[in-house]
């Protein structure tokens, strides 16, 4: 039984693996193609306005996109269209918030905070952008939730990346506002997509859509339960993006734009390290989910360590290959980005960590401890912050990138700690009883 298990995963895994490597290689052409076409200060402008567009994305979901995929991955049938109307109202309404907030502070965060009065210009189109990501996403994570792993990952980057690179091929970017406007485009052709396709595999028709904008939402239990779960994986979703993501939101600050830029590319180089891990989580969120709640430990347990072991093997392969790879990887860029190299060899080690580890963070957010992962995440998040504030006008991106990949992997680490403890024992105790 394990064993056929396994090779079901390894099946529906290797054809999940091919989409995200079809997005990952989207992605780097995207970036690659973006480097050529602007100067590297623009290349280093756009860079800023998307680590803004994360953070405002992420006050925006408020935890809700992790939560659809527990809440989706337990419910029944016909509770499904009932939890995503109560979670895509509710995201779309912090959404707005955001987004006019960030609008109105436009002046003040980028000159007073960030000190680049260059990105004013950029912060509307953020706005815009943060409601349409945060569809996207609550999108995105219902389709997981109800098992179409890889309709879910198509729209992690797939389809945004591949209407961008289509729009970039027949009109010119010479700006990082033209840029970001061509990819407001993009992004915005995935989210309609995402919604039709939605309303169908539910599904949803006109009278749900009539009863999702005009029927008040009633407090019931399970809505209680959804907030209460989002608010802790808010703060968990805010650390583990302060985590990757920060660094260059101070640098900016201390740098200039073209250096920003560079850090910028080495970061999105070394996330590459991470999809196997994304497209794991795609298929075992949802198993970890109903295993948990069944009391099935064993299952869990099995799973976990087959997972595990895969992720190992593949983060070490991974390494080996960026260590020998990356010179000549970057070189394909401009002369600009040589100080990358550098930079994706430190992060990549975190990455180490982050696949060696496993899906400890999902594990234990879809078994119910995303109180204990909120606290870990905090605090370690919060020294993160200080250790970043106090190097990085000293020492520059070399110190945020070191930073960066220790946090991630004393994280990871933690979250081991804790599914040996809390998880891992209940399914020994259950073999031996």
């Amino acid at each position: 039984m394990a064993t056929n298990t396994t090779n079901q995963l390894i099946k529906k895994g290797s054809w999940l693996m091919l989409i995200k490597l079809v997005a990952a290689f989207l992605a780097l052409v995207f970036h690659y193609q973006l480097a050529l076409l602007l100067p590297a200060s623009e290349f280093g402008l756009f860079a800023v306005a998307m680590s803004c567009l994360l953070f405002a994305t992420a006050f925006a979901k408020q935890g809700f996109e992790q939560a659809s995929v527990r809440f989706v991955a337990q419910a029944d049938k016909n509770s499904v269209i009932s939890i995503y109307k109560f979670i895509i109202l509710s995201a779309t309404k912090s959404a707005f918030i955001t987004a006019v907030i960030i609008w109105l502070l436009a002046d003040i965060f980028a000159i007073k905070v960030l000190n680049k009065p260059q990105l004013t210009d950029l912060i509307p189109l953020v706005a815009l952008l943060t409601i349409i990501q945060t569809w996207l996403s609550i999108n995105a994570s219902v389709f997981k939730g109800h098992g179409y792993a890889a309709l879910s990952l198509l729209f992690t980057g797939v389809v945004s990346y591949s209407a961008a690179l289509g729009l970039f091929a027949v009109f010119e970017a010479a700006t990082a506002f033209e840029a970001l406007i061509l990819f407001l485009y993009a992004l915005a052709f995935a989210c309609l997509v995402s919604f039709i396709l939605l309303f169908k595999t539910l599904p949803l028709n006109f009278v749900n859509i009539k009863t999702m904008l005009f029927t008040g939402l009633k407090p019931t239990n399970q809505q209680k339960d959804i907030k209460k779960a989002s608010r802790n994986l808010l703060i968990i979703s805010l650390s583990a993006l302060v985590t990757q993501q920060l660094s260059p939101l101070i640098l900016a600050k201390y740098v200039t734009l073209a250096e920003v830029g560079t850090f910028a590319l080495a970061i999105k180089i070394a996330m590459l390290m991470s999809y196997p891990l994304v497209v794991i989580n795609a298929i075992t969120a949802p198993k970890y989910a109903k295993l948990y709640k069944a009391g099935n430990y064993i299952a869990f347990k099995k799973l976990a360590l087959n997972n595990t072991a895969f992720l190992f093997a593949l983060a070490s392969l991974g390494v080996a290959i960026v260590f020998v790879a990356i010179e000549p990887v970057i070189t394909l860029f401009d002369s600009a980005y040589l100080n990358a190299i550098l930079l994706v060899k430190i992060l990549v080690l975190g990455q180490w960590v982050n696949l060696a580890t496993g899906s400890v963070v999902s594990m234990l957010i879809m078994s119910g401890h995303e109180k204990l992962v909120r606290r870990n995440m905090l605090i370690i998040t919060i020294i993160n912050i200080i250790a970043l504030v106090i190097f990085i006008p000293y020492f520059g991106a070399v110190s945020a990138a070191i930073i960066t990949a220790i946090a991630m992997a004393t994280k990871n680490i933690a979250s081991l700690f804790y599914v040996n403890k809390l998880i891992y024992s209940k399914a020994n105790e259950s073999g031996t009883a």
